[in-house]
């Protein structure tokens, strides 16, 4: 699928069972990579799950030429890295391009919620599910 990942943040293994962590995946524009984030996510409680996904063909990730990555077609990869994960019950962050494929992403799938920043034809979108 071409997907890199870059976990800046995840709870100790050795501390106490407790429920799933709030779980943040967050996926930047067309002309960045998943760095882009970094200087947000030490903002947010240390307690929550963060998970900078690097495009594909951006950073450090692989571009595969058959894949769609067009915003009908990357939802499903997308979902198969999220599958991949386990994740149930997440929020999607997205800027720009990042955006267009959260947006996307939610006319298939279930998340939590999501954050568009700058989203085509837009400047800042909250979307909450429950």
């Amino acid at each position: 699928s071409g997907i890199g990942t870059e976990e800046a943040r995840s709870p100790s293994s050795n501390q106490p069972l407790r429920p799933e962590p709030e779980t943040l995946v967050f996926l930047h524009g067309y002309s960045g990579n998943c760095t882009l984030w970094l200087n947000l996510v030490w903002y947010l409680p240390k307690s929550w799950r963060i998970i900078l996904l690097e495009l594909p063909g951006h950073g450090e990730s692989s571009f595969v030429p058959k894949e769609d990555y067009s915003v009908f077609g990357f939802p499903d990869i997308l979902n198969e890295f999220i599958e991949g994960l386990c994740l149930k019950n997440f929020h999607l962050v997205g800027i720009s391009l990042g955006a267009g494929y959260c947006y996307s992403y939610a006319s298939k799938y279930i998340l939590k919620s999501m954050i568009l920043m700058c989203p085509p034809g837009k400047t800042l979108l909250i979307y909450t599910w429950d």
